[in-house]
């Protein structure tokens, strides 16, 4: 039986302006015009109101389709708001999230941020996109003048759109399919493919084959070589476009063994990776900054009584059912790791299978140990000596 890991990638919002007719919910293009929309709930200084597009008129609007569990978009939104201060009083940054208005609100309130927060889950239909963060940018005549990612965005975009300039911004289109090569070896069958609209984020390992689906290479690379975060790899890549979240840049590998044997498919796959790709390995011992996870209280932590293990999270939300502690310093290794750059360690010694639910707030680091503190677990800072991969071009 195939052992399937996913990475969720959520599909989220969209939006309309001038035009007649929000009810028809056709993908817009660069150059129409937006129809005019209601929205469900919009949050501005605590209050929730409904607002139509046709409200902020003669205003260039910046669509930022988030999440609050998504961290990328938590570091753009930061960018975005410092960005757009000197223009504020003609430019609105509408922060459309399809989660509920509890949620949104929470977050409107903790960071202070004086965007119109959104909390809509039909917009999307405007604006089909499967990444998030996403932007959507639109002028004063109400016409759509970019699909674009968030780091388009700079004071002279902005300092254009003010002045009522054109723009010219790269175009983002999640659903764009790109060409695939196969390379065959004599002893194992691989293949290595760009992005496939078809499949997940997704690592699929059985006996005889192993896939790793639509990663960027630093993350193809954490994958084959069994890391449990991002915050395992030293990042030395010059070239920074390898590197981006975009269709172009995810790629495919397949491992097939062609008969029956012990060989370790991810140990082919980090020669394969290491020979093909335009980006290098190689594994050393060094210093780091890491959070070592410690069990304070064994008694508020019981064996699992759950009879199918499961496990989901996204964000600052986990559940493990029924799982090892592994499970969880996997979960706030990539937490912590994206958010500080520091691999988590586990020393509980506990060794039993058991049931964690989290919930925290990325705009509140000190939760998380809140939430743990629950269980009689804690994260505790220290510098140690661990093996890490670094990766370079």
């Amino acid at each position: 039986m195939s052992i399937t890991r996913f990475i969720i990638i959520s599909f989220l919002l969209g939006m309309g302006l001038f035009a007649k007719g929000q009810n028809n919910f056709a993908a817009l293009h660069i150059g129409e015009n937006m129809p005019d929309y209601t929205f469900n709930a919009i949050i501005k200084q605590n209050n929730i109101q409904k607002n139509k597009l046709s409200d902020f008129k003669g205003k260039v609007i910046i669509i930022d389709f988030w999440a609050t569990w998504c961290a990328p978009c938590l570091e753009r939104m930061q960018e975005l708001y410092n960005l757009y201060q000197p223009f504020k009083t003609d430019i609105i940054v509408l922060a459309i999230s399809d989660e509920p208005i509890k949620k949104v609100k929470q977050f409107a309130q903790n960071t202070g941020y004086t965007f119109y927060f959104v909390s809509d889950s039909s917009f999307n239909n405007f604006f089909p996109h499967k990444v998030i963060p996403h932007t959507v940018i639109i002028n004063r005549k109400g016409r759509i003048a970019a699909i674009t990612y968030p780091e388009e965005i700079t004071s002279s975009v902005l300092s254009n759109l003010y002045n009522d300039r054109e723009i010219n911004l790269k175009v983002k289109n999640d659903f764009k399919k790109s060409t695939t090569d196969g390379f065959p070896i004599d002893l194992y069958k691989f293949e290595v493919t760009k992005y496939d609209p078809e499949k997940n984020t997704s690592v699929i390992e059985s006996n005889d084959s192993l896939e790793v689906n639509n990663f960027t290479l630093p993350s193809l690379f954490r994958e084959v070589f069994k890391l449990p975060a991002h915050s395992w790899i030293i990042d030395s890549i010059k070239n920074r476009e390898l590197t981006e979240y975009t269709p172009i840049n995810l790629y495919c590998l397949k491992l097939y063994k062609l008969k029956p044997s012990e060989v370790d498919l991810y140990k082919v796959g980090q020669a394969i990776a290491g020979t093909t790709f335009p980006i290098k390995a190689r594994e050393v011992i060094k210093e780091r900054v890491v959070y070592i996870l410690k069990a304070l209280d064994t008694s508020k932590l019981k064996e699992s009584q759950t009879s199918s293990p499961s496990k989901q999270f996204y964000g600052p939300n986990y559940e493990g059912l029924n799982q090892p502690i592994s499970s969880l310093v996997d979960y706030l290794s990539n937490e912590k790791g994206y958010l500080e750059d520091a691999p988590v360690i586990d020393e509980t010694g506990l060794e039993g299978k058991y049931d964690i639910k989290l919930n925290w707030a990325y705009e509140k680091p000190e939760t998380l140990n809140k939430a743990l503190e629950k269980y009689g677990l804690t994260l505790i800072q220290e510098k140690r000596k661990i093996k890490c991969l670094v990766l370079s071009d």
